[in-house]
C-alpha cells in the first residue's frame, strides 16, 4: 500500500513554480542586496538544509505520511486564514480543487491580492492546465502589484523572490506548455531550458564539469539557488531535480549531482529518459575516479578483509630436522604396536585350534 502511495505521488502533475505565498512559510534563502541569493546546503550524504526543506514538502503531499509539518498545516486549516494562506495550505496538501474554490471568488476584487493570483496560477499548472496558468500568472503582474512586505521575509529576500517570480517562473511555465503542445515523448525529453543554455563543452559534447564559456555566461550567478527555490515550490517536478543535477555537475560537484540523478531514476521513475541516463552514466564515471571521503560512510567502500596467515613450522617452534626425527620415532612405535597385535591374533588362533 505504501508503495502505491509513493508511486501515486510521483505520478501527480508537477506543481507550478509560481510562488506558493503563505505567511507560514518564511523564505529559507539568505539574499543579498543585489537581488541574488545563496544556495541552501546539500551534501553527498543527502543531508543539509535543502534536502530537509524538500523532504518536508514532499511528505505533505503524501496523506499516508505523518509529520509535525502536516499536523501544523491541518491545524491552521481549522483557523481563520486569509484566502492566500488558506489556499497555500491546501496546495501543499495536494487539495487543488479546494484551493481553486477558495481563490476564484477573490480574483474579482477591485484590487486583487498578488498572492491570490500567483497561488491561482500555481493551482492551474498543478492541474496540467498550462495555458490557463500562463494567463493567470500574466494577470497577476498586470492586475496587481508584487507585495512590498511579506511576513518573515527581509527586503533583500523580497527583492530576490520578485526576481525569481518575474524572470524565471514564466520560462519554467512555458517550457512545460511547449512540451505538452509539441507532444514530446518522455524518452526524448532534454534538460529543462530554464536558463536558455545547454550543458555542452566547447566541442558541443556533454562532459561533466565542462561547459562552454558562451553557455556558462547565460547562467545567473545564483542559478542553483533559483532552481532550489522553484523545486521547493514544486516538489514533484522531476525536471527541476534533473536540472539541479546538471548544475551541480557543471560546478564540479559530482557527488551531489550523482545523488540527484539517482533520485530521478530510483525514486521518480525517470529511467526512460535517454538523455538523462546518458548524463547520469557520465557523471557516475567521474565519481568512480574520486577519492573516498573519510567522514562520509556512504562514499567509503567496505574495508577489504586481510587474508588469514597460514601457520608455518617456524611459527610452531619446529624445524625440518626435528619433524623428521619425530616421524622416525612415531613410525617405529607404530611398527612395534602392529607387531604386538599380530602376535596376539596368532596366540588366540592356536588356543582355539587345541580346543
Amino acid at each position: 500500500m505504501m508503495r502505491l502511495a509513493t508511486l501515486a505521488l510521483v505520478l501527480l502533475p508537477v506543481s507550478a513554480s509560481a510562488g506558493v505565498y503563505s505567511t507560514a512559510e518564511p523564505t529559507p534563502f539568505a539574499a543579498q542586496p543585489d537581488g541574488t541569493a545563496e544556495e541552501l546546503s546539500f551534501k553527498p550524504d543527502k543531508s543539509g538544509r535543502f534536502k530537509q526543506e524538500l523532504t518536508k514538502y514532499e511528505l505533505l503531499l503524501n496523506p499516508e505520511k505523518k509529520s509535525p509539518e502536516r499536523d501544523a498545516v491541518l491545524a491552521r486549516l481549522k483557523t481563520q486564514q486569509t484566502p492566500a494562506d488558506h489556499a497555500a495550505d491546501l496546495i501543499r496538501l495536494g487539495k487543488l480543487d479546494e484551493a481553486l474554490n477558495v481563490l476564484e471568488p477573490h480574483t474579482r476584487e477591485r484590487v486583487p491580492d498578488f498572492r491570490v493570483l500567483a497561488n491561482l496560477a500555481h493551482v492551474y499548472a498543478a492541474r496540467g492546465d498550462w495555458s490557463d496558468a500562463v494567463i493567470k500568472h500574466h494577470s497577476a503582474w498586470l492586475d496587481s502589484e508584487f507585495p512590498g512586505d511579506l511576513p518573515g521575509t527581509s527586503p533583500a529576500q523580497l527583492k530576490w523572490l520578485q526576481r525569481v517570480e518575474k524572470d524565471f517562473y514564466p520560462h519554467w511555465l512555458k517550457a512545460h506548455q511547449e512540451q505538452v503542445a509539441h507532444k514530446v515523448p518522455a524518452e526524448s525529453e532534454d534538460v529543462l531550458p530554464l536558463f536558455g543554455m545547454k550543458f555542452v563543452n566547447d566541442a558541443g559534447q556533454y562532459e561533466p564539469g565542462k561547459v562552454a564559456a558562451a553557455e556558462r555566461a547565460k547562467l545567473p550567478p545564483d542559478a542553483i539557488a533559483i532552481t532550489q527555490q522553484l523545486l521547493l515550490w514544486s516538489p514533484t517536478d522531476t525536471q527541476l531535480v534533473w536540472l539541479l543535477a546538471e548544475l551541480y555537475a557543471a560546478d564540479g560537484r559530482f557527488r551531489e549531482s550523482d545523488i540527484l540523478f539517482d533520485d530521478c531514476v530510483r525514486s521518480r521513475y525517470y529511467s526512460n529518459r535517454k538523455i538523462l541516463m546518458a548524463h547520469r552514466d557520465a557523471v557516475r564515471r567521474v565519481v568512480a575516479t574520486l577519492p573516498a571521503v573519510a567522514d562520509d560512510p556512504v562514499l567509503i567502500s567496505s574495508p577489504v578483509e586481510k587474508p588469514k596467515k597460514v601457520a608455518t613450522l617456524e611459527d610452531l617452534g619446529l624445524s625440518e630436522n626435528s619433524l623428521i626425527a619425530f616421524g622416525v620415532v612415531f613410525g617405529g612405535f607404530a611398527v612395534a604396536l602392529i607387531g604386538l597385535q599380530i602376535r596376539s591374533v596368532r596366540r588366540r588362533a592356536r588356543l582355539r585350534a587345541r580346543r
